[in-house]
């Protein structure tokens, strides 16, 4: 392979690692929402995760 051409499975294994830091991120971000809405009004909901 040419040293000037990107490597396909370091591109993939990359954008992997990218879009579950993004979900990541997003799941932390709903559950601190659900959190708060829980904490304001009280009715017990609560966020998981796992699909």
């Amino acid at each position: 392979m040419d040293s000037n051409e990107a490597d396909p499975v370091s591109a993939a294994e990359g954008a992997e690692d990218s879009a579950n830091s993004l979900l990541a991120a997003l799941d932390a971000r709903i559950a601190s929402a659900v959190s708060r809405i829980d904490s304001e009004t009280g009715l017990g909901v609560s966020f998981d995760a796992r699909c």
